[in-house]
């Protein structure tokens, strides 16, 4: 909170969060509630894992903890990010199946947005598994895709026809811009 007041008497913002979804998600709670939980590809929930976008109540959940978490921070825009994991971490049950990890982040991302003050963003990562953008699912007004596209090719401009990695980077990132 003192580094948010410092910031802001200078005219900054303290942007906050990160891989926080499974602080707000406690893995404590998968004993008692596992459909908040993902489903893994064949069906079973586990806490290895996101959560379940299609479960309002994980997603009023993850949303209260949010509220609490801005409460004790201070902070401004909120980095809402899911584990750092390559394929794993979306769920695969019966509701969330057809859609791809990004759409299934942009849910989490678009449910949770109406937990902070009506002039705060929140930025739900564009990366690993969710570089893609969204099929089905559009953003809420106040959430952007912060494009991390770590896994690109740093010895060529990410424009750079030559390179043989970058021009999927690319065309994600002009998809998300659009």
């Amino acid at each position: 909170p003192e580094l948010a007041e410092a910031l802001h008497a200078r005219g900054l913002a303290a942007e906050w969060g990160g891989h926080g979804l499974v602080e707000w998600l406690p893995r404590a709670v998968f004993a008692a509630h596992p459909e908040y939980f993902p489903a893994d590809a064949s069906g079973r929930r586990t806490d290895m894992g996101n959560c379940c976008p299609s479960n309002a109540d994980a997603l009023a959940l993850i949303g209260e903890g949010v509220r609490s978490a801005r409460a004790a921070v201070g902070g401004d825009d909120l980095h809402l990010w899911g584990l750092d994991l390559f394929g794993g971490g979306w769920c695969h049950c019966a509701r969330c199946r057809g859609q791809s990890p990004s759409d299934q982040a942009l849910r989490v991302a678009n449910a949770v947005v109406s937990s902070l003050p009506p002039a705060e963003r929140l930025f739900h990562l564009a990366y690993h598994d969710t570089i893609h953008v969204p099929r089905s699912v559009r953003p809420h007004a106040r959430v952007w895709a912060e494009f991390a596209a770590r896994e690109r090719c740093y010895a060529h401009g990410i424009d750079d026809p030559t390179c043989h990695i970058n021009p999927r980077y690319r065309a994600a990132l002009e998809a998300h811009l659009d």
